[in-house]
């Protein structure tokens, strides 16, 4: 039982991560920071710097663009992947990005987040490989009103 997908997301740069974000299923979130409280204090400070890395780039966007809508966390259990729980949530969130007339940002993890996004009108800004062992991260944006499916 209980929720198998979650969307974070927020105002940036008002907000910040401590803000009036909306959050769906603290079960989702509960994994992702358990699986932060295991890493080692070394991977901690590599992690802080990467993600000062993300931030600059937050930031800049943020000076181009204004503010924006920011989704720091899409997921999808793994059982319950490919049956459209996923795109349900980057609908919701870019239909009220679009209500604001604001652009939605995200930094996608994997080529299927990739092809998901573009689906909802998200263009590839860049491609950031913090290390050879690491995935790639693409940051993706979308303009208010992009959707590909605009009958919400």
């Amino acid at each position: 039982g209980g929720s198998h997908a979650a969307a974070i997301c927020y105002e940036y740069p008002e907000e910040g991560a401590g803000g009036g974000g909306a959050v769906v299923s603290a079960r989702l979130l509960g994994l992702q920071l358990r699986a932060m409280a295991a890493m080692q204090p070394g991977r901690w400070l590599e992690s802080g710097i990467v993600g000062d890395v993300f931030g600059r780039k937050r930031d800049a966007f943020a000076q181009m663009y204004g503010k924006y809508t920011y989704m720091c966390v899409v997921g999808v259990s793994p059982e319950q992947q490919g049956q459209g729980m996923g795109g349900t949530l980057v609908q919701a969130v870019c239909a009220a990005a679009d209500a604001r007339a604001q652009w939605t940002y995200v930094e996608a993890t994997s080529e299927r987040a990739a092809l998901l996004y573009e689906r909802f009108g998200f263009i590839q800004l860049e491609v950031l490989q913090h290390r050879e062992s690491a995935p790639a991260t693409m940051l993706m944006a979308r303009a208010p009103g992009r959707s590909s499916t605009a009958d919400i």
